[in-house]
């Protein structure tokens, strides 16, 4: 694996690119230099949208990463930003820049269709806390991104699944699958998902981009479906840390009418020019991490190498075994899941895909001893953690233990315990706990496909680890858009 490695820029200030806006490549931008060159005037919001709608109506008949598209709706928002801007209303800070978000998340103007048929009517007419928040902001509103059916694990036989830039045969991970394609294949400057065991984690990890999930409760859940309340997380992916913090800025904070919603005051996540990570310690769960393949531990072995050299110290740590509260995690969200769809379940049972229906049928078997034995089990795990994290600023750990894993790999796991002990080894954990967790990527598979690294974090460290993750990326070439 080669290091893709540039400490000659490490120190360069953050400002936009002249030559991408003399050409086509609008669609290129991170939304940090697409918002210095909207102020700079030197381009508008409508030549940012146009640009990605073209980009779109020639990538996705194939990528598949859109089910609902709303170009004049995007071009409405967008020469209304343009028009503020013109003058002088300032109305936040991701005015004018095009953004797609889940198809989990409602918006009046584009209802959610949650990726099975038989809850498309569970639309409420409304307007989801996350899109308001967007949308005073001053974002563009591009779209809805595909999920998987109800926001588990495989996609609808309706709806046609995304396919990997980096390698059509390829997993582009679960649920927030379209999300990871679109910011990969440069079809969005931004995208909102959600994340329940692993689903902003694990597409930034096989789709090479920016993945936020936040401490549980800190962005609102109000208006997006859900799959498991107890641990149900919405969050910002981009293609770099300081576009995720931008986004978080922009959506974060309370909302009364979300009951899981966390009232504690927000740090600001925006991150400014180049990081020093001097003085933080780094630590590294040196046993979990030998589980991977060698691919995986090539690729995080050489990101502690960064680490190291921008200044960090590297300190080895035992996280508590994982496997009892994956199960845990099982049994409460799969009885969460059977509750959430009892009636629709009762009425569209014959619309129902197989995984989200074994999930419904695991979820109705569930004792009342069984839920509160994990109850127990996730509770005693949160302070396990907060020990294994009491003498270090975040720790490093794989997104997924497989690195680019294919179709026909992932094609060998059922959506039971068992996979989940598998494949959600590595994201489970900090869902239980509510710890979280920043995804880079940090290398590539021998087929191409990218390899995540996770920096993890004690709950309302988001800020430090959009920083961190600023401070990797500053230095390294990983992230950006595919080469198609």
């Amino acid at each position: 694996m080669n290091l893709q490695i540039d400490f000659m820029h490490a120190e360069k200030e953050i400002s936009c690119n002249p030559e991408a806006m003399k050409n086509s490549n609008l669609w290129s931008l991170t939304i940090t230099d697409a918002a210095l060159a909207l102020d700079a005037g030197t381009v508008t919001s409508r030549h940012l949208t146009e640009a990605v709608l073209e980009r779109i109506a020639s990538l996705d008949p194939a990528l598949h990463a859109y089910t609902l598209l709303t170009p004049d709706l995007a071009l409405a928002d967008a020469d209304r930003a343009d028009a503020d801007r013109n003058e002088g209303r300032l109305t936040g800070p991701l005015q004018g820049i095009p953004i797609a978000v889940k198809d989990a998340i409602d918006d009046p103007d584009a209802p959610a269709t949650f990726g099975n048929p038989a809850l498309h009517s569970a639309h409420s007419g409304g307007s989801s806390t996350v899109m308001t928040r967007l949308c005073a902001a001053g974002a563009v509103r591009l779209g809805k991104l595909t999920l998987s059916e109800g926001v588990w694990v495989e996609h609808h036989a309706s709806v046609p699944p995304p396919q990997n830039p980096y390698g059509p045969d390829h997993w582009t991970g679960t649920s927030s699958s379209g999300s990871g394609v679109a910011l990969a294949a440069g079809l969005t400057f931004g995208s909102i998902g959600t994340d329940t065991g692993g689903s902003i984690r694990l597409p930034s990890g096989c789709c090479g981009v920016t993945g936020l999930k936040p401490t549980w409760g800190r962005i609102s859940t109000f208006g997006v479906h859900p799959l498991s309340p107890a641990f149900d997380t919405v969050g910002p992916m981009a293609r770099t840390a300081r576009d995720v913090a931008l986004l978080m800025d922009a959506v974060a904070g309370h909302d009364p009418r979300d009951p899981t919603s966390l009232s504690a005051p927000i740090t600001p996540c925006r991150v400014g020019g180049p990081q020093d990570l001097h003085g933080l310690r780094l630590g590294l769960p040196a046993r979990e991490i030998a589980i991977s393949d060698l691919a995986v531990q090539d690729a995080v072995a050489e990101a502690v190498q960064v680490f190291r050299r921008l200044g960090a110290q590297i300190v080895e740590i035992s996280l508590p075994d994982p496997e009892p509260v994956i199960g845990a995690w099982s049994v409460i969200s799969s009885a969460e899941a059977a509750a959430l769809h009892r009636d629709s379940y009762l009425a569209h049972a014959d619309i129902y895909g197989k995984a989200l229906t074994d999930l419904i049928l695991r979820g109705q078997g569930r004792s009342s001893a069984q839920i509160a034995d994990a109850k127990v089990q996730v509770r005693r795990h949160r302070e396990q953690m907060a020990a294994a994290f009491s003498g270090v600023d975040a720790a490093l750990l794989p997104a997924l233990p497989v690195g680019g894993p294919s179709n026909a790999f992932m094609g060998s796991f059922a959506s039971d315990e068992a996979s989940t002990q598998v494949i959600g080894r590595y994201t489970v954990p900090f869902s239980t706990s509510g710890f979280p967790t920043l995804t880079v990527p940090c290398g590539r598979s021998s087929a191409g496909i990218p390899i995540g690294l996770q920096i993890c974090g004690v709950p309302m460290s988001e800020a430090l680890l959009c920083r961190i993750g600023a401070a990797f990326q500053d230095v390294t070439l990983w992230h950006g858009v595919a080469d198609i």
